[in-house]
């Protein structure tokens, strides 16, 4: 069973292709992982990776 089907959650669909519906999670999503790598220094790409796999 979907997650979206055990918790009250309102999934908002909109048409295929306009992602007006999607801007502002996306938004949250770039400044979310831009404050979090800002000051932080990785020692390879699998520590990076691990950190936002």
């Amino acid at each position: 069973m979907k997650l979206s089907n055990k918790i009250p959650v309102l999934i908002s669909m909109y048409r295929v292709g306009n992602c007006l519906d999607n801007t502002v999670i996306e938004l949250f999503h770039v400044i979310l992982k831009t404050e979090l790598v800002k000051n932080k220094k990785f020692k390879s790409i699998e520590e990076f990776k691990l950190e936002f796999g």
